[in-house]
Order: C-alpha cells, then structure tokens, then sequence
C-alpha cells in the first residue's frame, strides 16, 4: 500500500512528499485546487498560511483540516480536504 511518510517541503501549490517506496515527488495541487472549485472553502487553500498547514493522515494521504464546509445542512461543520497516497503518487513528479 501507498503511502506518504513524510512532507519535506511545502510551497505555494506543491508539496514535496516522501513515499514509502523510497521515492520523493512533488504534488502540483493547483491544478485539484481549480477542478474542485464546487466544494465550498476550497478556495481558502489559496492563502499561503492555510496551504502551509498540509499533514500526513492516518492512511498516508495528504489533507488540510477542517476546510470544506458541508454542503448537505447549515451546521457549519467543515470536513477535511485530503489527496489520496494512491492518487499523489499517481501525478507526483519525481524530484531527484
């Protein structure tokens, strides 16, 4: 299984990862940023400071805390924004 071990570097829309393949990639996320404009809050992943706080989850994948708010009730209640292992691996770019 796919994993990421560890954020070496964050800069404005990439993050370089470490895989547990030994592989270091850098994650382009302003493209997902672009297509997932439908999700309410997305855009706050524009601002550096919030973009800065990228964490490793539970399963490897990449998330940003508490950034999307529920489009299903008025509640306020905000949900993770996350980038699969699998699926930051699929596009990473391998830096050498």
């Amino acid at each position: 299984m796919i994993r990421i071990d560890k954020i070496i570097e964050i800069a404005p829309y990439y993050v370089d990862c470490l895989f547990n393949t030994g592989e270091l990639k850098r994650i382009e996320v302003l493209p997902l940023l672009l297509n997932h404009q439908h999700l309410d809050g997305i855009d706050q992943l524009k601002d550096h400071s919030i973009f800065e706080k990228a964490l490793i989850g539970e399963m490897g994948e990449l998330k940003w805390e508490k950034i999307i708010l529920s489009p299903k009730d008025d509640s306020g209640k905000r949900w993770d924004y996350d980038i699969s292992p699998e699926y930051a691996y699929e596009i990473g770019n391998i830096l050498v």
